[in-house]
């Protein structure tokens, strides 16, 4: 592998990575006090549990990718 592939493998996984640990964080802040009812199941309590899961489901695919780029660095040798 050529240096300017890796380190372009480096960047890509570096970034994907920060990309996927903002995205899982926040999909894992539960509903706020202020905006938690009762019966749990207002239309304003769903669509931010959509919201949220959305940014997991996001946030999974970069994990594989950044996980990936950095194994492909790993693993592939160095072309001189």
């Amino acid at each position: 592998m050529s240096p300017n592939i890796g380190l372009i493998l480096q960047i890509i996984g570096i970034i994907t990575g920060a990309i996927a640990a903002v995205l899982l964080y926040v999909g894992s802040l539960g509903v706020p006090w202020r905006m938690q009812s009762y019966s749990g199941e207002t239309e304003r309590e769903r669509r931010y549990k959509i919201k949220r899961r959305l940014m997991v489901w996001l946030g999974l695919p970069c994990v594989f990718i950044s996980a990936g780029c950095q194994l492909a660095i790993a693993i592939w040798p160095p072309i001189n």
